[in-house]
């Protein structure tokens, strides 16, 4: 809806701004030749403006592309170091456990050969 309703402001400008160059035109003190310069001027006037205009619009959309474009990155370097971080820790931890667990099987396989040991010794006496 919000589109029809700039299109057709558009539009409405468009015709005033035709509409007073024709009455313009039929009504200019001056020659045909000099009208025409003049028309032409201000219709190179109002294309520069337009240009102008457009450029503005652009190199802002352009600024704000840039602007979400860097926000987005920072978010995306910060939670990969968060997650670079984490795995970090949990790879710690779990070499840790991996470790006491390794610790403490071999040293119940000790105390379990021992004992074996003992027993075996004792029988043969």
């Amino acid at each position: 809806m919000q589109n029809s309703n700039s299109g057709s402001l558009l539009g409405s400008i468009l015709l005033g701004i035709g509409i007073g160059t024709v009455i313009g035109i039929l009504y200019a003190p001056d020659k045909g030749s000099k009208t025409r310069q003049k028309l032409s001027s201000k219709g190179e006037d109002l294309m520069n403006g337009a240009n102008d205009g457009y450029n503005r619009v652009a190199d802002g959309a352009r600024s704000v592309v840039n602007k979400v474009t860097d926000g987005a990155k920072s978010i995306y370097n910060e939670v990969a170091d968060s997650a670079k971080s984490a795995y970090n820790e949990v790879a710690q931890d779990g070499k840790a456990a991996y470790n006491t667990a390794s610790h403490e099987v071999k040293k119940d396989a000790n105390n379990i050969k021992d004992r074996v040991k003992e027993v075996v010794d004792n029988r043969h006496q």
